[in-house]
C-alpha cells in the first residue's frame, strides 16, 4: 500500500518506525544481520502503520538495506525503503530503483545524504546530487508509480543559509511529487506544532509525520545532539545530567518522557509520529503500551 493512502485512510494517527542495517565493516557477521531480523519480527507485532529502513550514502548499506525491507514487507508490513543519493552518478541512480520497483516495492524515502566532509576527486561523483530534489525529480519522472516520501526539519536544516529557506524547499517537495513529509527528530512539541501551523499557512498541504527518539543511552546524547541540530528541553537536560551514569535509571526516565511527548502529540491532533527505534525493540514496546490510542499495538 501507497503510505500517501495510510495517511489518507486511518481513522487514527499513522505510528511507524525506523531502522537501520548493520553497518558495513568486515567484523560484521550474517549473526549481525538475523539479529536485526528477529528486531523487526519483534517490532511487527506492535502493529505499525509501516517501518523505514535506513540507507547509506552512495550504496554503502545497500545489499543490507534492501534485505531488511524486503524482509518487512514478507513481513505483511509497509516497508518504506530510504535511497540517499549522495555517491551516485545519475547514470546509475536508475538501476536501484528498478530493483526496488521491480520487487514490489511501492513507497521510497528521497533522500540526499550527508556531503563527504574532505571529498577526494572520486568523491566528486556526489556533485550530481547537492540537493533531494535532483532524486525527486528524477523518481517522478521516470518511476512515476513509487510514492515518494521527503524529509522535514522543524527546528531548521543545519545547511540553511537563511530563514525561510527550509519552507522553500519544503514546498518545492511538494512540488516535484513528493507525497508525505517525514521530520527530523525533537523534543519541543510547541516549537513542532508551530512549525506545521507555518507550513500548513504556506500551502504545504501532504502529511507530516512527527520524528521522535527516545534517548536509548546517555552514551549517545551528546552525539544524536550534534547530528540532528536539536536541543534537550530542560527536563532531559536535568535526566542526562542526573543519571548519566546510571543507564538503567536513564532509560526509564526518558521513556516515560517518550510516552508523554507522543501522546501529547496525538492528543494535538498530528498526522503521525515515526519513532527513531534505534533497532531496539523493548523499550519501544514499552512506549507503544503505554500509547492513549486505540487499537495500535495488538
Amino acid at each position: 500500500m501507497k503510505i500517501s493512502k495510510i495517511y489518507s485512510e486511518n481513522n487514527k494517527p499513522v505510528l511507524s518506525f525506523e531502522i537501520f542495517p548493520p553497518k558495513r565493516k568486515q567484523s560484521q557477521t550474517k549473526k549481525d544481520l538475523n539479529n536485526l531480523l528477529e528486531t523487526v519480527k519483534n517490532l511487527s507485532t506492535l502493529n505499525p502503520d509501516f517501518i523505514s529502513v535506513t540507507y547509506g550514502a552512495g550504496g554503502t548499506d545497500s545489499e543490507g538495506s534492501f534485505k531488511v525491507s524486503k524482509y518487512i514487507k514478507e513481513k505483511g508490513i509497509v516497508a518504506l525503503p530510504h535511497f540517499t543519493s549522495i555517491g551516485y552518478p545519475s547514470e546509475k541512480i536508475h538501476s536501484y530503483l528498478q530493483i526496488l520497483k521491480g520487487s514490489g516495492f511501492e513507497n521510497i524515502l528521497a533522500l540526499r545524504g550527508d556531503l563527504p566532509k574532505n571529498p577526494t576527486e572520486a568523491d566528486m561523483i556526489w556533485k550530481d546530487f547537492l540537493h533531494a530534489t535532483d532524486l525527486i525529480k528524477i523518481i517522478k519522472k521516470d518511476f512515476p508509480s513509487l510514492c515518494i516520501g521527503g524529509a522535514a526539519y522543524p527546528e531548521g536544516h543545519q545547511e540553511s543559509r537563511y530563514d525561510g529557506q527550509d519552507l522553500e524547499i519544503m514546498k518545492l517537495k511538494q512540488e516535484l511529487g513528493v507525497e508525505f513529509f517525514l521530520t527530523q527528530l525533537f523534543f519541543n512539541n510547541d516549537s513542532f506544532l508551530r512549525f506545521l501551523e507555518i507550513v500548513r499557512n504556506h500551502g504545504i498541504t501532504v502529511p507530516i509525520g512527527a520524528g521522535v527518539m527516545p534517548l536509548m543511552s546517555p552514551k549517545f546524547v551528546d552525539k544524536t545532539l550534534e547530528l540532528s541540530g536539536t536541543e534537550l528541553p530542560k527536563e532531559l537536560e536535568q535526566v542526562y545530567n542526573d543519571y548519566k551514569d546510571d543507564e538503567l535509571e536513564f532509560q526509564k526516565r526518558t521513556i516515560d518522557f517518550t510516552i508523554r511527548q507522543v501522546n501529547d502529540l496525538f492528543k494535538r491532533g498530528v498526522d503521525g509520529v515515526h519513532l527513531y527505534t534505534m533497532n531496539r525493540y523493548l523499550p519501544v514496546k514499552d512506549i507503544v503500551k503505554n500509547l492513549n490510542i486505540k487499537n495500535i499495538a495488538g
